[in-house]
């Protein structure tokens, strides 16, 4: 990673954040494991620190909780693969004109019921309604040319599913034109290079090395001490989901009724 905002006047980089090195540094003085910089080390500082990104995103329910996910459609495309996405919200398209929100289904049987014959049947339209559906294929990895009936498959992601969460659009798109965006809660950028950064090592530093340090003593079956930085983080993160909720209610004047 480079860049992360560049404002007029202004270019927000990595050498003026905290990145991951920055991360790593604090981790082992804190902890005082210089061994988990170690070469040849598997559970490593990296590893406790992405951990620890991983378990702030699930306890933030706003602001950078959330981001939006925009990819191309192809032609005729029914499935869209969505990679590290916690929870789906919203989904929109986008034509050459307009933007759409799309519907969401009632339940996965209505969604199905779009598709109760191969997609090759179905008239290509502009696609209005959407449903998040479970793309894994049993077993892991399978081969689809080994069936009978391919279009069994059509709305299960055949290899490399572990990632991705999906929606099943319909009807089948008619044109490749058309651009879907879905909002809902995603996981932060995983860290690697030394000059990575993302969210929490951007805004909260010391909560990502806190939350780091929990899982550490998890790991460590140290209850006592997983107990002692789990409240530091929770007292942290009411305040970050508060702040949330405030901004939510602003201008609000009273309840509906």
């Amino acid at each position: 990673m480079s860049d992360i905002l560049v404002i007029p006047g202004e270019e927000i980089t990595a050498s003026t954040t905290s990145t991951l090195s920055d991360i790593v540094d604090m981790f082992v003085e804190l902890s005082g494991r210089n061994d988990l910089i170690a070469a040849g080390v598997v559970a490593n500082a990296t590893f406790f620190i992405n951990q620890g990104c991983r378990e702030l995103d699930r306890r933030l329910f706003g602001g950078k909780a959330e981001a939006r996910y925009t990819c191309d459609l192809a032609a005729s495309q029914i499935l869209v693969p969505i990679p590290d996405c916690r929870a789906i919200k919203e989904v929109w398209l986008y034509t050459e004109t307009d933007k759409v929100k799309l519907v969401k289904a009632d339940d996965l049987l209505e969604m199905k019921n779009y598709y109760s014959e191969p997609k090759a049947n179905i008239t290509p339209s502009e696609p209005y309604v959407y449903f998040p559906v479970n793309a894994r294929p049993y077993p892991t990895t399978l081969t689809v040319d080994d069936y009978n009936q391919q279009w069994a498959f059509e709305d299960i992601i055949t290899s490399a599913h572990e990632g991705y969460n999906a929606v099943l659009i319909s009807p089948p798109p008619d044109v490749a034109t058309y651009t879907l965006q879905v909002v809902g809660l995603f996981y932060s950028d995983a860290l690697t290079e030394d000059d990575d950064f993302n969210y929490w090592t951007v805004s909260h530093p010391l909560l990502l090395v806190q939350a780091a340090l929990y899982k550490l003593e998890q790991m460590y079956r140290n209850t006592e001490g997983a107990k002692d930085w789990n409240n530091a983080i929770d007292s942290t993160m009411i305040q970050l989901n508060s702040d949330w909720i405030e901004e939510e209610i602003a201008e609000i004047d009273c309840m509906e009724g």
